[in-house]
């Protein structure tokens, strides 16, 4: 790999870092001011409120990575080009029964979990049941050019955990 598209590829991990790291800050002033009070659905054991913060552009299986890393439950805001989306993710079936739910659990079914967030959401907000997903989705860490890959000693959970 050319040392110019590995410095692209790390220019690109970087910009969108920084832009979620915005995006983190902004929902957290709106909760410190109350403006997301009512808002809030999801509530742990602890009377806490887990956010799960993500980017439409990012891949699918970067938030599923992230609502498992918290234990499953959360409280999701998602910066698309529509604006800011809110979905939810509960491991309980928030009290949903098997027969209104639609099971896309199967992890062998996903063939990659490298579908844009946004779309996803989109696609959600016009589903009539909740949808159950898998734990974990398979990924790529390239998620930008196909042709571009990081190098062979990175490795996947450390590279997502810091992004």
């Amino acid at each position: 790999m050319s040392k110019e598209l590995q410095n692209s590829q790390y220019e690109q991990l970087i910009k969108r870092h920084i832009k979620l790291l915005s995006f983190q800050s902004a929902i957290n002033d709106s909760i410190a001011e109350g403006y997301l009070d009512d808002s809030l659905k999801v509530q742990d054991d602890n009377g806490d409120y887990p956010i799960v913060t993500a980017l439409g552009e990012e891949p699918l299986s970067l938030l599923v990575k992230r609502c498992r890393a918290i234990g499953g439950n959360a409280n999701i805001f998602v910066l698309t080009d529509k604006g800011t989306r809110y979905i939810t993710a509960q491991t309980d079936g928030s009290g949903s029964s098997e027969e209104e739910v639609l099971d896309l659990s199967d992890s062998g079914q996903w063939s990659n979990g490298n579908a844009e967030i946004s779309f996803f959401v989109d696609w959600l907000l016009r589903q009539e049941k909740p949808v159950k997903l898998p734990g974990r989705l398979p990924c790529s860490l390239d998620m930008y050019n196909s042709d571009v890959k990081l190098k062979d000693d990175v490795d996947e959970d450390n590279l997502v955990s810091i992004l």
